[in-house]
């Protein structure tokens, strides 16, 4: 149980980061500090999200519903 709870946490973290970097104002140093992720694990959804459209970041938000 204590590892699905751990997951969802750092998917949630994942998903405030992916907001944050919608959103292009914060640095993604000050994105890392905010969402408690490590600054290459920014950069790697950054470089992902460039990559791909609107949808990838609607399927990481509904995947938990």
């Amino acid at each position: 149980m204590c590892r699905v709870m751990e997951e969802m946490c750092e998917e949630t973290r994942k998903v405030n980061a992916r907001t944050m970097l919608k959103d292009g104002i914060l640095p993604l140093e000050k994105i890392a500090q905010y969402s408690n992720l490590p600054l290459d694990e920014v950069q790697r959804i950054a470089s992902e999200q460039s990559n791909s459209g609107p949808t990838q970041h609607m399927e990481d938000i509904t995947k938990w519903k």
